[in-house]
């Protein structure tokens, strides 16, 4: 804890102010005591800018999240990112590629010798034009714009995006229906969802709203059924994918749990109004 404490006020007094919020999560994927040598190695070489530092050492030092927020701002250092687009982490590649068409954008003929010189393929990064799924990052942002991940460290939330799955669910078609096994959860990046019981409608949920959470801790059939009032995009989270990063992502588990016992606190405190109207 006093390690980690010594790295967090180095962040504060050394990293430019708006690196701090990503650079923070530095301290989450390795040993406090080996953070704090790097993070003193490296004030040892201020001349060096914290962004070419990140791109030089990439994970030898840093967390996909980290890497990826220094390819979003490497326009000076663009040397440095060819490397990356072909980055084992969907996130990171996709980051570096949106950094070289930035570049190709502001600088062509620069670029055209950057990309000589590294044999990139400009095909690729039409292609990446076209595309109409949501980025990692998209991904990113939308979990973390939810109430069961808004307390979780970006880096976390990286890797949780890194296994959720895009749903396109034409309006009235039917997601799940009461009784089937839970083995997913959902978030609603865009479209509208009827959770309900033939037809009794439980609740109407919209953008960023999640539903079906409880198959992540517990493989019970559906209690409900949910349906599509409106062309929706979803985002799913299967339960065995979760299980796997749960393991080794504490943070995730306890999101959820947190989440959970407030639902149950809420469903509590409807169920206790209902009993006192009743009575009265």
């Amino acid at each position: 804890k006093e390690a980690k404490a010594n790295a967090l006020e180095i962040l504060d007094q050394f990293i430019p102010k708006k690196l701090h919020q990503c650079l923070t999560a530095l301290v989450d994927d390795m040993e406090a005591r080996d953070k704090l040598y790097h993070l003193k190695h490296f004030q040892r070489h201020s001349e060096l800018n914290m962004i070419e530092f990140i791109l030089l050492h990439g994970n030898k030092y840093f967390n996909n999240f980290t890497i990826a927020h220094a390819l979003r701002n490497s326009f000076n250092y663009i040397e440095h990112v060819p490397k990356y687009i072909l980055d084992k982490s969907l996130l990171i590649k996709q980051c570096a590629v949106e950094g070289l068409k930035v570049f190709k954008q502001k600088k062509p003929a620069d670029a055209q010798k950057l990309f000589s010189n590294f044999n990139i393929d400009t095909v690729m990064l039409e292609m990446e034009h076209t595309r109409d799924s949501l980025t990692e990052l998209e991904k990113i942002i939308v979990l973390k714009s939810t109430a069961l991940f808004s307390d979780t460290p970006e880096n976390v939330i990286a890797e949780i995006g890194a296994i959720v799955e895009e749903v396109i669910v034409p309006k009235d078609e039917l997601i799940f229906s009461k009784g089937d096994p839970g083995s997913s959860m959902y978030i609603i990046h865009n479209g509208e969802i009827r959770i309900h019981d033939s037809d009794k409608t439980f609740a109407v949920l919209q953008n960023l709203d999640f539903f079906g959470e409880l198959a992540l801790l517990d493989p019970e059939p559906r209690s409900a059924s949910a349906t599509a009032t409106k062309d929706s995009l979803l985002m799913k989270i299967n339960q065995e994918a979760a299980y796997e990063l749960m393991e080794d992502r504490t943070e995730v588990l306890k999101s959820m749990m947190t989440i959970l016992c407030r639902r149950i606190r809420i469903q509590n405190d409807k169920l206790a109004m209902a009993i006192d109207a009743q009575n009265s």
